[in-house]
């Protein structure tokens, strides 16, 4: 995405523009901007297809310049995953709770994770031990949960402030903070 004054991007006109990486050219015709939340948060696949995601939770394809799913415009939008099948959004508002949003539907999948002490900034899912699970850090502390049951499973606390934090397909746990990457392996 370039900005007011990326490449190619005329400095007089506000937002940002999606750009094709190799040729450089606009994949369509109008600014983020334009609509109601501007600033996309990260970026994610979903169901093949390259998406922005906003800071409210609004879902942006990148090819085809329309909003996907029914939007639940949480703020405090962490990650876009995919969780038993189903693509799931993240949220987390202050100490609120994790809340896992179906994408699909808009609606709310379960009470939300709780047990962490302070503010969510990063999130993700992926499968520990064969169950998934949904990871989330804030502060200096990484909180799993079990997905089906919403237990808390684990709590770990690291040197520095979480930057952001995944779960690689084989089940360790990739954790950025500070200025360091720690990969975890999950012991039973």
């Amino acid at each position: 995405m370039a900005g007011p004054r990326g490449p190619g991007a005329d400095p007089r006109e506000p937002g940002r523009r999606s750009r094709d990486l190799a040729t450089r050219e606009e994949l369509h015709g109008r600014s983020t901007s334009e609509y109601t939340s501007p600033f996309i948060e990260f970026f994610a696949a979903v169901d093949e297809r390259f998406v922005g995601v906003t800071g409210e939770g609004r879902v942006w394809d990148l090819t085809t310049s329309r909003w996907v799913g029914v939007q639940p415009r949480q703020r405090g939008a962490l990650a876009l995953e995919t969780l038993d099948g189903r693509s799931v959004l993240l949220t987390s508002l202050r100490a609120e709770g994790v809340h896992r949003w179906d994408l699909a539907t808009g609606e709310l999948l379960a009470p939300p994770l709780t047990g962490h002490t302070g503010e969510v900034r990063a999130g993700a899912t992926g499968t520990l031990d064969g169950r998934p699970v949904v990871v989330a850090g804030g502060g200096r502390t990484v909180w799993t949960w079990d997905a089906g049951t919403g237990q808390q499973i684990g709590a770990y606390t690291f040197p520095s402030r979480i930057r952001g934090l995944t779960v690689a397909p084989d089940g360790r746990l990739v954790v950025g903070f500070g200025t360091d990457i720690a990969v975890l392996t999950h012991r039973r």
